[in-house]
Parts: C-alpha cells; sequence; structure tokens
C-alpha cells in the first residue's frame, strides 16, 4: 500500500524533550563557560534576532485548513463521507481525526489494530492520494491510539514547502491513564515558515466530569513536544503551545448541562435558539473564565444541532431509559502565537446525512496566514542585525538585567506530577547579553527535578524573555532526599515573612543561578517548594517498614515511629486499595468489569486525591471516602506505577511476559505461580 513520503520526515525518538531542559551546576559550568562571548555566540544571536525579525521579511500567504472530525462508535466507512471532508472546497490542509474507531479489550492492550485500516484506505481514495498529482493530495502521516485516530493531507504542490513531520500521542484514559481508551493524537509539521500543531482529542466523558476533562485538555497539550531542526545537526524540541498555528478538535464531551433539562434542550433545537444552548454549554463556560489553561484559545461556535446522542441510524436525540441530554461535544479550538498569525473562521458545520453513529460529523474550515521567506528582503535584515551586533560589542557597559521577581512559590509538590511557574528575564543594559540559569549545586534536591525552559539565550538590549521554571519529582530524588530532609531554615523575628505552613511536609529549597555573559555578572532566583511525603512514589521495601504508621506521621519531626514491630507481608496500603477495588467490583460480571461501569470508566480527580489522602494520613480501611468504582480503579493503578521500583523486579520481567505466551490456560497458570514464588 501507499506509505507517505519520506523525505520532509525527522524523528529522533532516543531525545528526550525533558533532558534538554535541566539546567547544568554551577560547578560543571564554571569550569568550561567562563571566558566572555565569541564568535560563536555573536552568530547564534544574529540567528535568533532573525527570526525574530521574521515579520520584516516575509509575506502572508492565505491558506486553508479543513478539521474534520467523527466520533464514529466503532462503524465501518459507510457513502457520502466526501461531503463531510469538504473535497470540492479544496483545502490546501486537511486533518480528519475519528474517535471510537476501536475500543475492544484487545485495543485497549495494542493501541493499534486492524480496524483503522478500511477508514485509511477510504479517506485516502476519498482524498484522491496522488503525489504525482499537483492537483491531488499528500498524506503527511496517520496514527491510531485505540478508539483514536488521526490523519493529515497536504496539497501536493505544497510538499515543497513541508518539512520536520512529527507525530506523537499521549494517554489520559482509564487506569489513571496508562490506558488510551482517552487521549490525544498530534501531528507537527512546518508549511513555509509556520509551524503548525494539529491535535485529535478524546476526552472525558459524562455530564459532571467537567474537571476531567480540563485536566484531559491540559495533559495533552503540555506533554507535546516535537524534534525541529535549527539547520545542521543542531535539533530543539518544539512545545505544542509554542507552534504558530494549534488546532484541537474531537470529541471533547463538554455537555450542555443544568439546570437546563433535557425537554427544555429539545425544545431550544427546534426554535433553534443557538445562544440559549450555549449558555448552558460546559465548554462555553470554561473559556472565559479566567483559567490561564484557556489563555489564547479561540473556540469555533456551533451554528447548528448539537451533534450527540442520536439513535444510532436516525435523527432523533436519545430514546433509551437514560434520555442521555443533546450536546456539543464534538468541538473545534484553535490558538495563535507571533503578531503575524491570524484565523479567519470560514465554515463550521455538521453532516447530520450521515448517521452510522450516534454522533454526528463534523468539519471547520479555517483561513489561515502562512509566513513565506522573501530571500531579498531576508539578507537586508541580517545585515542591519549585523550591524546592530557590531555597535553593541563596541558598548564597554556592563551587562544588566533583572527578574521580575526574586522567588518563585510552588506550594506543595506530589511524585511525578509536574508543577510549573514563570518569571521573566528582561536585559536593562546597552550592551548584548548572554544568560545561562545553572543551579547552585546546593540544592536539596537531585538538579535534574528542576526543568527550565529555556535556561539559554542572548538577549538585545530592552528584550524580555519569559522563562518557565518547573518542578518534576523523580522516585529516586525523592528517596534520596527522604533519606536525609533538611529541616526549615528560621526566619527573621523582625519584619521576616511568617513561617511557612506545611502541612505535614517537608521544605525543599533551591536557588538558580542567572549567569551573564559566561561569569561577567550574575543574579539569583529563589525556589520555594513543600513535599509531602506519600506511599505514591514510596518503594515497598519502606513501605512495609512504616507498619501500621501512614506516611505523613511516620515522616512528621518528632514522631515515634515503631523501631521492632513485625515487618509485614504486604504492604497495607496496597492492601487497603485492593479491599476497596473488591467491595466495589466483587458483584460485576467481566462484561461489566471492562466496561465504562467498570475500569474502563473515567474516575474522578478529586476522589483520587481523596484515597490518597486517607492512604498517607490515617490507618485503616477505605470504607469511608465516597468514590465510584472507576475512581478506585485509577487509585490503584496511579500507586502501582508511581512505586519505586515494580512488583516484579525488572530480572523477572522475562519470564513474566513468557508466562503469557504458554499456549494454554493451564501452562500459563502454572508458569505464573513459578513467577510468584520468586519474588521478594
Amino acid at each position: 500500500s501507499w506509505r507517505p513520503c519520506s523525505g520532509f520526515f525527522y524523528s529522533n525518538p532516543s531525545m528526550s524533550a525533558k533532558h534538554l531542559h535541566v539546567p547544568p551546576k554551577w560547578a560543571e559550568y564554571s569550569s568550561k563557560n567562563l571566558q566572555g562571548l565569541g564568535m560563536a555566540d555573536e552568530k547564534a544571536w544574529v540567528q535568533t534576532q532573525l527570526r525574530l525579525s521574521a515579520s520584516h521579511y516575509t509575506e502572508a500567504r492565505d491558506i486553508t485548513v479543513a478539521l474534520c472530525s467523527w466520533n464514529i462508535d466503532q462503524s465501518k466507512p459507510g457513502p457520502g463521507m466526501g461531503e463531510w471532508l469538504e473535497v470540492k472546497n479544496r483545502p490546501d490542509v486537511v486533518a480528519i481525526g475519528l474517535q471510537e474507531l476501536d475500543m475492544s479489550v484487545s485495543a485497549m492492550a495494542n493501541q493499534v489494530t486492524p480496524a483503522h485500516e478500511p477508514w485509511l484506505k477510504r479517506l485516502r481514495h476519498e482524498m484522491g492520494v496522488n503525489e504525482f498529482d499537483t492537483e491531488s493530495y499528500i498524506e503527511l502521516n496517520h496514527q491510531q491510539l485505540v478508539g483514536l485516530f488521526l490523519i493529515v493531507f497536504v496539497k501536493a504542490e505544497l510538499k515543497p514547502h513541508v518539512a520536520d513531520v512529527a507525530i506523537r500521542t499521549v494517554c489520559t484514559g482509564a487506569m489513571s491513564g496508562a490506558l488510551g481508551n482517552k487521549g490525544g493524537i498530534a501531528l507537527s509539521f512546518r508549511l513555509f515558515s509556520s509551524e503548525i500543531c494539529a491535535i485529535n482529542a478524546h476526552l472525558a466523558a459524562h455530564m459532571n466530569a467537567v474537571d476531567k476533562r480540563n485536566q484531559n485538555f491540559q495533559q495533552i497539550v503540555s506533554q507535546l513536544y516535537f524534534p525541529k531542526r535549527l539547520g545542521g545537526d543542531e535539533v530543539t524540541q518544539l512545545p505544542c503551545l509554542e507552534h504558530d498555528y494549534v488546532f484541537f478538535f474531537g470529541d471533547l464531551n463538554y455537555r450542555i448541562g443544568p439546570p437546563i433539562t433535557y425537554d427544555q434542550i429539545c425544545r431550544a433545537i427546534e426554535r433553534r435558539d443557538w445562544p440559549l444552548l450555549r449558555r448552558y454549554d460546559q465548554l462555553d463556560s470554561q473559556i472565559p473564565n479566567g483559567d490561564p489553561m484557556w489563555n489564547g484559545w479561540t473556540l469555533a461556535e456551533p451554528e447548528f444541532p448539537p451533534t450527540y446522542r442520536f439513535d444510532v441510524g436516525t435523527d432523533v436525540y436519545d430514546t433509551s431509559e437514560k434520555r442521555r441530554a443533546p450536546a456539543w461535544c464534538d468541538r473545534v479550538l484553535w490558538r495563535t502565537t507571533g503578531t503575524c498569525e491570524s484565523v479567519r473562521e470560514l465554515m463550521f458545520k455538521s453532516y447530520p446525512n450521515l448517521k452510522t453513529s450516534d454522533h454526528k460529523p463534523i468539519t471547520c474550515l479555517l483561513q489561515c496566514h502562512a509566513k513565506v521567506e522573501v530571500p531579498a528582503r531576508k539578507a537586508q535584515v541580517q545585515v542591519q542585525i549585523e550591524a546592530q551586533l557590531k555597535l553593541l560589542a563596541e558598548d564597554d557597559r556592563a551587562p544588566k538585567c533583572s527578574l521580575s521577581c526574586p522567588r518563585l512559590e510552588f506550594g506543595e509538590l506530589k511524585m511525578e506530577v509536574s508543577a510549573q511557574r514563570t518569571v521573566e528575564l528582561s536585559n536593562t543594559g546597552g550592551c548584548m547579553l548572554e544568560y545561562t540559569i545553572v543551579t547552585d549545586g546546593q540544592t536539596e534536591v537531585d538538579h535534574s527535578c528542576i526543568l527550565v525552559h529555556p535556561f539559554k539565550g542572548l538577549l538585545g538590549p530592552g528584550q524580555t524573555v519569559s522563562i518557565t521554571v518547573t518542578y518534576l519529582l523523580q522516585h529516586t530524588a525523592v528517596q534520596s532526599f527522604l533519606k536525609n530532609p533538611p529541616k526549615p531554615k528560621p526566619r527573621e523575628p523582625d519584619g521576616g515573612a511568617p513561617p511557612r505552613d506545611l502541612n505535614g511536609g517537608i521544605p525543599i529549597e533551591s536557588t538558580l543561578v542567572v549567569v551573564m555573559n559566561r561569569g561577567v555578572k550574575t543574579m539569583f532566583l529563589d525556589l520555594e517548594a513543600v513535599y509531602v511525603p506519600s506511599c505514591y512514589g514510596s518503594s515497598l521495601s519502606d513501605l512495609l517498614q512504616f507498619h501500621d504508621m501512614p506516611v505523613v506521621p511516620y515522616y512528621t519531626p518528632g514522631a515515634s515511629r515503631p523501631e521492632k514491630a513485625p515487618v509485614l507481608m504486604i504492604p497495607k496500603e496496597l492492601w487497603y486499595l485492593v479491599d476497596c477495588l473488591y467491595s466495589k467490583f466483587s458483584t460485576m460480571s467481566s462484561q461489566e468489569l471492562f466496561s465504562e461501569a467498570g475500569l474502563l470508566g473515567d474516575g474522578c480527580p478529586a476522589e483520587v486525591a481523596a484515597l490518597q489522602a486517607q492512604l498517607d494520613r490515617k490507618y485503616g480501611k477505605l470504607d469511608t471516602v465516597r468514590a465510584k468504582p472507576a475512581s478506585a480503579a485509577d487509585a490503584l493503578f496511579t500507586f502501582l506505577r508511581a512505586l519505586a521500583e515494580p512488583i516484579i523486579p525488572f530480572e523477572h520481567y522475562h519470564q513474566a511476559l513468557e508466562a503469557t505466551r504458554m499456549g494454554s490456560a493451564v501452562a500459563n497458570y502454572q508458569a505464573a505461580q513459578a513467577l510468584v514464588a520468586l519474588l521478594p
């Protein structure tokens, strides 16, 4: 079968985006870099200024982007799809996202299944894929993630102007995000000089899961990084939100909610009273609520009937016992960066004639401005920048800079959950400023837990850069930290800040050093956080030693710890979680267990947090915590994933896999028994 052209693909899976953002230690940096600015730095600054000045040497070329989404409810492709894909309008870019392509247990385990093949074949046929016909389309790439499927086409004539195609996935589904029944697939590419990212997503279901949907959205956009060439062999990782255009679409599952009722919604649909329905639409109400996660996003407003939920094969909204309220679950958002980017909505519609699913498909057609370089203008701008550099080099004044705040407070930190803060660094002097941010070498946690982006760069006079500092506590670093936790530093009695409420936690204080022009001058940025110890992320051996003490009281200064208590055979926290899960699932059949009402449902973040808090602070079973079955499952799987070492040690992984491939259920069982006998 035809495969996408490989000439403009770039992928480097061994390159971790995280590692690119770990600042060096002061000792390592100072031994190599305290020698002033060199020619390489000046060239880098020229290239940086050239990129920042793109508006002076680029022209805007109109391009049209079609975003097509359909929750297909595991149906097969049928007739009439050409209308949905808006082939007659000949968009320059067509991004097609499917949801619920395959929701089987096999798909949950394997993520990619044969279910996508008939859709892939049909979509290529509808788009008339032919890389040798400039009037046709070419495929950039495609990907399946359980029920999600994303494929992106561009006009064949644009192929020479496409580069750096990369595709990534993020799982946010059941079992604490271990499964991909919910999540996102994103494809990034450069068209002319514009970076474009298209994300097909399926967020958490059910009327009351707004917080879970918001969490899914934030997880997806914050975890996506894509490799981009800077010239030669140099590669950087571009975050999703730093693309010129980001398109986020799919079954986002936001509902039209109370106090409006099913019957009131249906009557409003008959009157085509879309403003009334949008007043009660959960997503419409999220955008203007002031939450920073929605800053910069624009939402396409539907002027058509809600696309969910229909009796399959009809235009009739849900007549089952559940009578699910009609909703605009299928939505489109976009976001732009920079000053030359703009988006104009040309069309947003649904296609009620396609009736093979309980959703109706949607398409949003947008007009954007791609940046196209004009070589002669670019050369002129570069000459001007180099002249500016020469003038600045003659300025012998010392570098000066300022931070928007001297201290960043992160509050409570949890294991493997990132916390971000931003600070602005400004060049307030009259000369060139090269900055590098390093750790002072005396951080109370391993320096790899502190990520800074960008941790180095060059600024001209008057320029400012926004720097993101992220704390991401890792298992090994926390274990080392807990063996010798620091004591809280005393505050000055007169006029000093009051002592922090640590809530049973341990303070973490670190310092970043802003090094100017390779050591000519330095300034400091203090970081303050609190780690509240948790059974989540602890080692099994430590949990066994705690005996009947919860972890927070155990680490509280002055606590009376059991010294000669008998060691347990299993951590009490694990026993309590399994007991809680058993009590909620013991009456379910196997079919119910692997359904939305069971393991595959969406847990509530607040309920999962309540279960964790109970385990960390109190001794006893979890009966008093009100949590639905899916939340109990999420809590257990989060606990297992966060363990400092796995229940099955690494040296037994091969044997564990072989135990599932013995050829019969009896042989598999016997092999599993033999493996269990080896566990510590």
